[in-house]
């Protein structure tokens, strides 16, 4: 027997809401980048010596090229899509295209090449 609301519809307002199959794993998918995003920052953190807040919402250039990292590495060593990355850390897809690109290009420098592969074993570590 199904009850029927003044409208003649089925009364449905007082039971959960119901997820879709592709709507609870496009869900997950979010939550697994989220927290891949959150462990980049974390490490990038931890080696800088600043807070994760700083990382992830910086102040000045430093600070930026410091989430520029955890976003690169969110990208490559975490195979998170670009969009989704960008959706998790609240920017654009462009600023993290640009992170990944500006990244790349700083790599030619060996401090920073040694810099960002101690970060990518660090985070495979804690991965």
């Amino acid at each position: 027997m199904m009850l029927l609301d003044s409208a003649g519809e089925a009364g449905f307002a007082d039971l959960p809401e119901i997820r879709s199959g592709r709507a609870t794993q496009s869900a997950n998918r979010h939550a697994e980048a989220r927290r891949r995003y959150r462990l980049a920052v974390a490490v990038v953190a931890r080696a800088a010596g600043v807070s994760c807040r700083l990382v992830a919402r910086p102040i000045g250039r430093a600070h930026r090229r410091r989430r520029y990292w955890a976003l690169y590495l969110t990208v490559t060593s975490l195979d998170v899509p670009i969009k989704v990355a960008a959706r998790v850390a609240g920017v654009s897809p462009t600023i993290v295209r640009c992170a990944v690109r500006q990244t790349e290009d700083a790599r030619d420098r060996c401090d920073i090449d040694r810099a960002i592969t101690h970060l990518e074993e660090a985070l495979t570590c804690a991965a």
